[in-house]
């Protein structure tokens, strides 16, 4: 199970509140329990949550 858990049923009946997110990633979330990095398992889990948010109709943009 990914830390960042979302569900997508659990906002399919739900308005959405946003059209647009800002996301903010730090080195210090993409390299994980590594110190340098980053861990390809974070970043996979990072993708998939942001996937699953724009499957919803909601643009994200990423700041690194």
């Amino acid at each position: 199970m990914s830390p960042f858990a979302l569900s997508i049923n659990e906002f399919s009946n739900q308005p959405i509140k946003w059209q647009r997110v800002l996301l903010k990633i730090s080195g210090e979330a993409l390299a994980g329990d590594h110190s340098k990095n980053i861990d390809p398992k974070i970043s996979m889990a990072i993708a998939r949550e942001v996937a699953a948010v724009t499957h919803l109709g909601i643009e994200v943009n990423i700041v690194y």
